[in-house]
């Protein structure tokens, strides 16, 4: 099964929406949906109208994203919640409310979206404190707003989002390009795009930038080690690495302009020439799955 996997990005989850356009026109139809962050909202929203006309619906939500919607909070809040020692710059609320406006209609659960398509959508969260991370998706009864939120739970700008006793952070923290979860339930063949950059940069200086510098290093890392871990069992990997130019991680302004470089940069990966989506199941993964050394996909 083919499976379509995304790294988060923040406003640069816009490329995926103009490359998701491109790759669809191409005739490739993943079945399963994976992300992060971005990536994860992309994949929710994916997994329930995978068409052109639901891809263009993705599209819409970008260019309407901002990174606090209208009227949920402005540079003195920040300011006050930073200086009374809250545990975000920002609250989720507004946030909630926008991504709730534009989840399809009808569907509540990520089981919903199964049921209408036959398409499964996972989000990867991490929990807070504990650290365990949460796959979304992996239950038919997950809402789909609580695994939209809570993968894009980002801090410090925003709290971890709640579920029941439990709360969660961005599935960035675990794993940005989450490739393992899309194995575990059944890919033997992924089409990975991962954006690159400096999208957890923050405008400043000093110590602000140094932080940014630090955790992009640990997700590059992860990132890595997700690639190595999916190669060692024998998956094909189909690698679309995707950057946003000139377009800073804090402009959520630019998202025509995302949208048209992620186009540009799926038609470049396409038109090489030995390029085939989907090939299949490699002989490695094939051989480990007849001998038993590759798991067997987790169920619902």
């Amino acid at each position: 099964m083919l499976a379509m996997v995304m790294s988060g990005g923040g406003n640069y989850g816009a490329l995926e929406a103009g490359a998701l356009e491109v790759l669809l026109e191409a005739g490739i139809r993943p079945g399963l949906w994976v992300g992060s962050s971005a990536g994860g909202l992309n994949a929710i929203l994916m997994a329930s109208d995978s068409t052109l006309q639901g891809v263009r619906v993705l599209q819409k939500l970008w260019h309407k994203a901002r990174p606090v919607p209208q009227g949920g909070a402005s540079i003195f809040t920040a300011t006050h919640r930073f200086a009374t020692g809250m545990e975000s710059l920002f609250p989720n609320e507004p946030v909630a409310e926008f991504i709730a406006s534009h989840l399809p209609k009808g569907c509540t659960t990520f089981g919903d979206v199964f049921d209408r398509t036959e398409e499964r959508a996972f989000a990867l969260a991490v929990e807070y404190p504990a650290g365990l991370v949460r796959v979304f998706g992996e239950r038919r009864d997950d809402r789909l707003l609580d695994g939209a939120m809570a993968t894009s739970a980002m801090p410090p700008y925003f709290p971890p989002w709640k579920v029941g006793s439990r709360r969660y952070l961005d599935g960035g923290l675990a794993a940005n390009l989450p490739l393992r979860v899309a194995v575990e339930y059944g890919a033997d063949e992924i089409l990975a795009m991962n954006i690159q950059g400096d999208f957890v940069m923050m405008e400043g200086s000093g110590i602000i930038n140094i932080s940014g510098f630090a955790l992009g290093a640990m997700i590059s890392q992860l990132t890595a080690n997700q690639l190595e871990w999916t190669r060692h069992a024998g998956v094909r990997v189909h690698f679309l690495p995707l950057d946003a130019g000139s377009v800073r991680p804090w402009d959520f302004t630019q998202a025509e302009n995302l949208i048209d470089r992620g186009r540009q940069l799926a038609q470049v990966f396409l038109a090489d020439a030995d390029r085939k989506i989907p090939l299949g199941p490699t002989r490695r993964y094939s051989v480990r799955r007849l001998i038993g050394r590759q798991p067997i996909p987790k169920p619902w």
